[in-house]
């Protein structure tokens, strides 16, 4: 049979020497079979419902050019912007022989397939997948290839219920929204699609080795001692947002408020008020008046996704996600803050666990240090961690905007079915997007709610850590692959253990 007349050719990566990697199959039947699906760029009538099949079943085109490079490019969509060697395998029909192709292909190895298949599904899922996703890589290359500004982005305006005004009465400064012209086209199509046709709101912060007042830094006479400048170099002025979802919680909720009275670096309160049935207002409690503003807004449902949502209130890069029950000093906050501003991309907290894949059955665990009463049996501490916690952890911004409106919706779905797992979910997609793992920081070894002895909370719950065990399994499967990465360290002070003067008072 001549080369050029074949249409759907499989072969399967674990398949034996002696299998004929021309077999013929019904499309339907190969494309779940399939590593990887051969794709000849002379057939032109059957390439693009070819190239949509094998991404939408995890098979791996593998391009036959028949004729210069220039034409397959002509067949694949926006090859100016998507990468898709980094999806797909290219070969010439000059350069090989057809003899030798399967001892070719399986020549490639597992890490190799794993991450074609990863990124074909990332494109599939984010450019090709249905018609809404369609329509806008449609737009967006062009708008790209004319060199127009993108929108600014959608945020969440939330009703605000009141507002409690700091304590010194200094009126706030505004941010102004800027629109930004310099867009980083290749991560927005190979990376992280959030603000693919948006422009974000809030103006990245530059390290100042980009400005005028670099020479500073090399020169000891003017190096700044620690604590007056934060880490990384970055502007001294950034501050972050704090976000709580409350629900039910009161007493706790005005303890961690008052707690939280003096935090350096704090921009703001947001407090999210999911038991939108019963009605706050500023005399319900003698509500705390710190040294920053407090805003209390309304939701119309009670969803753990809420605590996600991008607030247009959110003035700041770096948002804390916390408990409406947190219990943690001044320190160790503004010490995970310094770490999250050398790791923007990461999710930076004290709080760990471990999700994991026992190899004798089809189940998912997920555990991490265990709190409560002692126990006769030894307690396996795991030295391993790939999630941790937004119940107190540093998140950029950018991830609320992308877990809103990029995150596939049956996510989203699922926690709210369950009121459970939106920390995993968080996880899943901040490693889906930038292969990073979360920074744990501190010996920390779990926060204790303010009343944890008479905790209603949700994971105090029958079937709470057997539901979480099996929200890895599902978010796994919507996005292909488990894409937690695992961490082996901790982020400490300098001087942590050290019998010296301590760079933090609570070490």
């Amino acid at each position: 049979m001549a080369v050029s007349t074949l249409q759907y050719k499989h072969f399967y990566n674990k398949c034996g020497e002696t299998n004929n990697i021309c077999q013929i199959l019904p499309m339907k039947e190969a494309k779940f079979e399939s590593t990887f699906l051969l794709l000849f760029t002379s057939d032109r009538t059957n390439f693009a419902k070819n190239l949509y099949v094998a991404l939408s079943c995890g098979t791996i085109p593998v391009f036959i050019e028949d004729s210069s490079e220039q034409d397959l490019k002509n067949l694949l969509p926006v090859p100016d912007l998507i990468e898709w060697h980094r999806a797909t395998i290219f070969l010439h029909r000059q350069n090989i022989e057809f003899s030798s192709l399967f001892l070719l292909l399986k020549s490639v190895p597992e890490w190799k397939i794993y991450e074609l298949r990863r990124m074909g599904r990332f494109y599939f899922q984010h450019f090709l997948g249905d018609p809404k996703v369609l329509v806008r890589t449609i737009f967006t290359a062009i708008r790209h290839r004319l060199h127009l500004p993108a929108p600014p982005e959608k945020t969440v305006s939330a009703e605000i219920l009141f507002k409690l005004l700091p304590i010194n009465g200094n009126p706030e400064t505004e941010n102004l929204d800027l629109q930004f012209f310099d867009e980083d086209i290749h991560r927005l199509w190979n990376m992280d699609p959030t603000y693919l046709d948006s422009a974000p709101k809030v103006q990245p912060y530059w390290r100042q080795s980009h400005l005028q007042y670099a020479q500073n830094q090399i020169n000891s006479d003017f190096y700044p001692k620690f604590g007056q400048k934060l880490s990384g170099n970055w502007l001294n002025d950034e501050k972050f947002t704090i976000v709580i979802e409350a629900f039910r919680r009161d007493i706790g909720l005005l303890y961690t408020l008052r707690s939280l009275n003096g935090l350096r670096y704090l921009d703001r309160i947001i407090v999210i008020w999911g038991d939108f049935d019963r009605p706050i207002t500023p005399q319900s409690y003698s509500w705390p008046h710190i040294h920053v503003p407090i805003f209390l807004v309304n939701t119309s449902r009670n969803s753990l996704n809420d605590r996600f949502m991008p607030l247009s209130l959110i003035r700041t890069e770096g948002v804390l996600s916390i408990d409406d029950d947190f219990n943690v000093d001044h320190g160790t906050i503004e010490f995970s803050f310094r770490v999250w501003r050398e790791n923007r991309g990461r999710i930076v907290g004290p709080n760990y666990r471990i999700g994991y894949l026992q190899q004798s059955a089809e189940n998912y665990g997920l555990t991490g240090v265990y709190i409560g009463p002692p126990r006769e049996e030894p307690v396996f501490q795991h030295c391993q961690y790939n999630i941790v916690l937004t119940s107190g952890a540093f998140i950029h911004r950018d991830f609320l905007t992308s877990y809103s409106n990029e995150m596939p919706g049956e996510i989203r779905a699922h926690v709210d079915s369950l009121t459970n797992c939106e920390d995993i979910a968080m996880a899943f997609w901040v490693s889906y997007l930038t292969r990073n793992g979360p920074l744990k920081t501190t010996p920390i070894g779990n926060t204790i709610g303010v009343f944890v002895q008479n905790s209603s909370g949700l994971s105090s719950r029958p079937g709470h850590f057997a539901q979480r065990a099996k929200c890895i399994k599902l978010f796994s499967k919507i996005l292909g692959h488990n894409p937690l990465v695992i961490s082996e360290y901790r982020a400490d002070s300098l001087l942590y253990n050290q019998h010296v003067k301590k760079c933090f008072n609570n070490e």
